[in-house]
């Protein structure tokens, strides 16, 4: 729907919108929260009962505004090709296993996606380390100001980076990123009991997905053939979405057999550190094309 000059900006808008959302989201429903249980008389299962339902009301919007607001553009970058005119699958996959670049990208991504510490990890590890056990509900807003400090940075991030890709290209906000992640999760390895030390470890979760994920999709939009761009994305996806899947239950079991979480943490970040020198030394940014 956009030109290449723009992809960036598109993707950063797109991801930033949406965080917008969660950030405000979980604001409203400790808001709510707080309110029935202290001025009404329900129980807390009928509390959250209604948290869920109020929450479902936004969504519901949504599909209307798509299905009454919302045009689909079918050119793909000022053409007038039908991706079906490709082929059968197998030329798909040909096709795409044509452009090295995309492919030495996906291999790298599957290896940070792999080990990249997912944030209920971040989230127990944090209530290890400020002593917060699950029955201290009084304490359960600690955990959801935590994962608020992610969207809190990931929102204006997203923005800024997107549009930044655009105008230095997608390679060197992917990278930062990565350094970033791996920083932060070696920070985990060794930090401090305090709530402002968990807290800006967060927040930097949130600043590295904002430099990764818009570069990330325009980058894969980028290198992959026009008439293909929506396989790729998907592909990309469905690949690093399989990577991410079994890196938890060893993230899991590291911590256990370990008896703490610094070993996992320590291995997490370092890996990460190792996707960054991939992707800085084996993938080539393309040369852009100016668009009509």
């Amino acid at each position: 729907s956009v030109p290449q000059e723009e992809r960036g900006l598109a993707f950063g808008l797109l991801d930033s919108m949406d965080t917008l959302g969660a950030m405000l989201g979980p604001l409203l429903g400790l808001g709510i929260f707080y309110l029935l249980s202290h001025y009404t008389r329900i129980g807390t299962e009928s509390t959250f009962r209604f948290i869920f339902f109020a929450a479902a009301i936004p969504t519901v919007v949504s599909i209307f505004i798509i299905i009454t607001r919302t045009r689909e553009v079918k050119e793909f970058g000022g053409s007038h090709e039908n991706p079906a005119s490709v082929g059968p699958r197998t030329s798909r996959l040909a096709a795409l296993k044509a452009h090295k670049t995309l492919l030495i990208f996906t291999i790298i991504s599957c290896l940070f996606a792999f080990w990249a510490v997912t944030e209920n990890f971040m989230l127990v590890c944090g209530l290890r380390v400020l002593d917060i056990s699950r029955q201290e509900m009084g304490e359960i807003w600690l955990v959801v100001i935590l994962y608020w400090f992610i969207n809190v940075t990931f929102a204006p991030t997203a923005l800024y980076a997107g549009r930044l890709s655009d105008r230095i290209g997608r390679k060197l906000p992917i990278f930062l990123s990565l350094v970033i992640l791996a920083a932060l999760t070696l920070g985990f390895a060794f930090v401090g009991p305090t709530y402002w030390h968990i807290g800006i470890l967060f927040a930097l979760h949130g600043v590295y997905q904002g430099f990764l994920k818009p570069a990330q999709k325009a980058f894969v939009a980028d290198l992959a053939p026009e008439e293909l761009r929506a396989t790729a994305l998907g592909g990309y996806s469905m690949l690093t979405g399989a990577a991410s899947v079994p890196g938890p239950l060893i993230f899991g079991l590291l911590w256990h057999y370990s008896g703490g979480w610094r070993l996992p943490f320590l291995l997490s970040g370092s890996f990460v550190a190792l996707a960054a020198i991939l992707l800085l030394f084996f993938v080539r940014e393309p040369a852009r094309k100016s668009s009509d």
